[in-house]
């Protein structure tokens, strides 16, 4: 494999261990030889090295790393390994662009190919005898003959353009992955077609397709899902589904209920409690992704779509509840009149919040009656004071207006600022306003809008999120730091670095004993106990934790366990732990302190 670091990584499959680690040279299309002792590396089909990188060809020896010919720059031509030819031969296409103009044949050893032959071609793929080569130039399958490079057949156009191509593991079928997501299988012998699946329900364009070592099951991956037919029945492909990209994030008060939606509309539920994915699939296709709701419990989700209903969702096991209309009929779908665009529940479950893309704000009670309706210019945002008696909406001025629940009329309205949440018993609202030199808190009492106290706070925030308790303010900044500020004292307790900060998509900061979880777009969640000043950092691949000022005695757990109790040597840590030297273990840390001292 090659790392986002560009490192070239193998690894034992039978024992985990690393057996070569080194630099990428920017090529990033691995092949290993059948017998493990070679490895090379090209470009990444169908794109091109930028100007710079110097390589376009290397093979290396998993024995002791060292180079071997054939050895190719950028600048003298460019090569995409496809398949190996035993094991010291294997075959490369070449060409300026994404489309090939040639096949070669190498010998690890050799400069020099041992044959090229001039093939226009746009994909490729070597059978698992390594004899034959499947290629498609347009939509016109051929088959190569490796052992000289000529064509031994043409078969039948494909109705539309092929995003990929693979052998079944018998050498006896071809997969072909099509524009219109559909999947041609076609008999390897003569290119006649055996069998047409799909189309996959969604997910865009095709990037890979496999077969499964058995031939039973055939796999299509797109962008951010992976489609699997079970070859022995007629039964529609089964959707697995990863997060990918930001989208917006849902939970009940507490978060003990977390739903994301990703960037390709996919929709992943969490136990807001220990990270753990509790469901994933995709959304249905009217779904509107910034309306999306779940209630206080964490029992239901609410997902509006652009018909002007809403359907309820089980949120323990995403399964459809009831539908719900919200607005409408009597417009055209997708229309202004019917597109839900905002959502929200009272904290008592018993009133509902929606808005459509015209700006009507309706509120709904238990019963789904429409409690008070009104069309509020500029609307961004909608949600419930604790009690649920006010509204709190947000306006494209970036003010806050405060309205009565059982009329909508203006109470009050809040100057610009980021809205950061309510103290619970104090009755006070607080926001966080930037000024050209940093940011002030503004403490607002919650019955009239008086304006109480102002605090200065040394921060650039590009979001901010209240703990339930009212004692601590998160921040994330500009610059991509993520800080956590005692508000009674100013105090700064808690600050992550830029590398975990920055791809945060939300943080949900809950718990008793102010345990913080951070959600990240890529489904690593993490909870960190505070005031410790923590930071976790990656490092060539390997991910480390830094624990400054920590005195007594903490634990670390991943997703293998909790570790032996650690102590810091004299009483306070200021060096770092090394957490594993593989990222994917963890996706999931916790951290407890286990006293002073026994």
């Amino acid at each position: 494999m090659v790392t986002r670091s560009n490192q070239l990584v193998v690894v034992s499959l039978d024992s985990g261990a690393e057996v070569l680690r080194t630099d990428a040279w920017q090529l990033e299309k691995p092949l290993l030889s059948p017998g493990g002792e070679f490895v090379v590396l090209g470009i990444g089909y169908p794109y091109l090295p930028p100007d710079g990188f110097p390589y376009s060809l290397r093979v290396l020896r998993l024995a002791d790393g060292g180079v071997l010919e054939p050895k190719w720059l950028a600048d003298e031509r460019r090569f995409v390994p496809v398949g190996f030819v035993g094991n010291s031969d294997f075959v490369a296409l070449s060409g300026p662009g994404g489309t090939m103009q040639s096949v070669a044949r190498f010998r690890i050893g050799q400069h020099l190919p041992v044959w090229e032959q001039n093939l226009e071609v746009w994909l490729a793929a070597v059978s698992p005898s390594g004899q034959r080569l499947i290629g498609i130039r347009d939509r016109q399958p051929f088959v190569v003959d490796l052992s000289d490079g000529r064509i031994e057949a043409e078969w039948t156009s494909l109705g539309t353009n092929v995003d990929a191509v693979a052998w079944s593991p018998r050498g006896d079928q071809v997969a072909f992955a099509m524009r219109d997501r559909f999947v041609e299988i076609r008999n390897a012998s003569d290119g006649e077609l055996v069998r047409r699946l799909g189309p996959w329900p969604q997910g865009g364009l095709a990037s890979g397709v496999a077969w499964s070592p058995d031939g039973r099951f055939l796999l299509v991956s797109t962008l951010e899902q992976l489609w699997c037919w079970d070859l022995s029945s007629d039964d529609p492909p089964r959707g697995f589904y990863r997060l990918t990209g930001t989208g917006p994030i849902a939970s009940d008060g507490p978060g003990s209920r977390v739903v994301v939606s990703d960037s390709f509309n996919g929709l992943f539920a969490f136990d807001g409690a220990t990270g753990e994915e509790l469901w994933h699939r995709a959304a249905p296709a009217r779904f509107i992704k910034d309306a999306l709701a779940v209630s206080p419990g964490g029992d239901r989700v609410a997902l509006g779509f652009d018909d002007g209903t809403c359907e309820l969702w089980r949120a323990d096991d995403g399964t459809l509840q009831t539908t719900v209309r919200l607005f409408g009929p009597g417009s055209v779908v997708g229309s202004q009149d019917l597109r839900i665009m905002i959502m929200s529940w009272s904290e008592d479950g018993q009133w509902f919040v929606a808005a459509n893309e015209r700006r009507l704000l309706k509120v709904f009670d238990a019963s789904w009656a429409v409690a008070a309706q009104a069309e509020i210019t500029g609307l961004v945002s909608a949600g419930f004071d604790p009690a649920g008696d006010r509204l709190i909406v947000g306006l494209t001025d970036k003010t806050r207006r405060v309205l009565s629940r059982a009329t909508l009329e203006t109470r009050f309205t809040l100057p610009p600022g980021l809205s950061v949440g309510w103290r619970r018993g104090s009755g006070e609202y607080i926001m966080l306003a930037t000024g050209d030199v940093g940011s002030e808190l503004m403490f607002w009492r919650w019955e009239d809008g008086t304006l109480l106290d102002r605090r200065s706070l040394p921060v650039d925030p590009q979001t901010a999120y209240l703990s339930p308790d009212g004692r601590l303010l998160l921040v994330k900044e500009r610059n991509g730091l993520l800080t956590v500020w005692e508000i009674d004292t100013g105090r700064c307790v808690l600050r992550l670095g830029g590398k975990l900060a920055a791809p945060l998509a939300r943080i949900l900061v809950h718990g008793e004993r102010g345990e913080m979880t951070v959600l990240r777009t890529d489904r690593v969640v993490m909870r960190l106990p505070v005031p410790w000043v923590l930071q976790v950092r990656r490092d060539g691949g390997e991910v480390w934790l830094d624990p400054i000022g920590l005195a007594g005695r903490f634990q670390l757990e991943t997703r293998t366990g909790w570790d032996a109790p650690w102590e810091p040597w004299g009483g306070a840590f200021t060096g770092t732990v090394r957490l594993s030297a593989d990222e994917a273990a963890c996706r999931w840390i916790r951290a407890r302190w286990l006293g002073a001292g026994e």
